[in-house]
């Protein structure tokens, strides 16, 4: 009835004082409404300190106190700590699951308790006059819900072997690894990836940048570059150098960039150590984020150098090992790329193999022989 009552007469009938009365409301509201400005005010000052706060942490990153290592850490540690079914962890689901799984059932035994006597035998009363219907819409919602639940462990079950699979294909862990011996590649490639990258204008990505020096030559040109890293060990670096960092690894990076976004990706590291399937993957999401005629560069180590002592833990743990530069051109022209290229290092430390996005795939045509020195 109250639902159907308006203004002045609700406040009346349901006894309200007038001060919270739909007047009082509206007028609050209309007084809000004509007040823009001080609501523009108020975004500009949350905008100011958000800016404030942005430079003291980028001030105190450049200055080492808050490297970029203590911050991916930190952030590990909160979703460690964000209530059970929130965060992005495999418990997270189990601890969601089990919650969800406790209060699919439905009781239709209520309790009658009560402290006044005659309310207790009211509520008995209803129990047993109404304990036919409420059974029999009990009995349904439990099916529903016993199938449902046994859906979502199918589901479950399935997905958990999916992602094991995925695991088992993974590209080795980097932390694990450490240096990697393409390192000393892109050290020795850096002219050589400057020289090509001089005149481009759009967005270009350093897979696994390292210590960031391919990344911080490019930037240092006017370029506009990031680097991609998941180590600890460099991401403090690359930061310092004062070079745009993703923490996040390769493919997973790529998954997440626009069709056709970038001007050129730079790979390292990941190209040598990484299985045939995962390559592939890899060069296939390459071609996709690419924009035609764009440049991908791959800084390749020798397979000498995974045969040096100081490399033995890198080539143990590894799903693969360098491929010979026959295979990469192999591969690139089958998967959309033209005007492939070699240019081989000196001191036997690899060489850098550089390919264009064709505008059409199948119109590839490979630069046999071409070798720079």
């Amino acid at each position: 009835m109250a639902g159907d009552l308006q203004g002045k007469d609700r406040v009346e009938k349901l006894s309200l004082d007038p001060v919270n009365s739909n007047e009082r409301v509206s007028e609050y509201l209309a007084d809000k409404v004509e007040t823009a400005r001080e609501k523009s005010e108020a975004e500009r000052f949350i905008d100011e300190a958000r800016s404030r706060i942005e430079a003291r942490v980028a001030e105190l990153k450049l200055n080492g106190k808050f490297p970029a290592s203590k911050i991916d850490r930190m952030n590990r540690i909160y979703q460690q700590l964000l209530p059970k079914g929130t965060g992005k962890y495999v418990g997270d689901f189990e601890a969601a699951y089990k919650l969800t799984d406790r209060v699919a059932f439905m009781d239709v035994d209520v309790p009658t308790e009560s402290r006044k006597p005659i309310v207790g035998i009211v509520k008995k009363v209803l129990r047993l006059s109404m304990a036919w219907y409420l059974t029999y819409l009990a009995q349904q919602f439990n099916n529903f819900t016993s199938n449902l639940m046994r859906l979502v462990t199918v589901f479950d079950g399935r997905l958990n072997r999916i992602e094991t699979e995925l695991d088992r294909r993974s590209f080795p862990p980097l932390d694990l690894l450490g240096e990697t011996v393409s390192v000393k590649v892109a050290d020795a490639a850096i002219d050589v990836v400057a020289k090509l990258l001089s005149d481009t204008s759009g967005r270009i990505c350093h897979l696994e940048a390292g210590s960031g020096g391919v990344a911080k030559a490019l930037r240092d040109l006017g370029l506009n570059v990031y680097g991609v890293e998941t180590r600890h060990k460099f991401i403090d670096a690359i930061e310092k150098a004062g070079v745009e960092l993703v923490i996040e690894a390769p493919m997973r990076h790529l998954n997440t960039v626009k069709e056709k976004s970038l001007a050129a990706i730079v790979l390292s590291g990941v190209v040598d150590r990484a299985s045939n399937n995962d390559r592939v993957d890899l060069l296939q999401n390459c071609a996709t984020v690419l924009s035609p005629g764009s440049h991908l560069i791959l800084l390749l180590a020798s397979s000498s150098s995974f045969d040096d002592p100081s490399n033995h833990i890198e080539h143990d743990l590894s799903t693969g090992r360098p491929l010979a530069v026959e295979t990469w051109t192999f591969l690139l022209d089958l998967l959309g790329f033209d005007e492939v290229r070699i240019v081989e290092l000196d001191d036997d430390l690899g060489s850098v193999v550089t390919a264009k996005r064709s505008s059409v795939v199948g119109a590839n045509k490979i630069i046999s022989g071409v070798t720079d020195k």
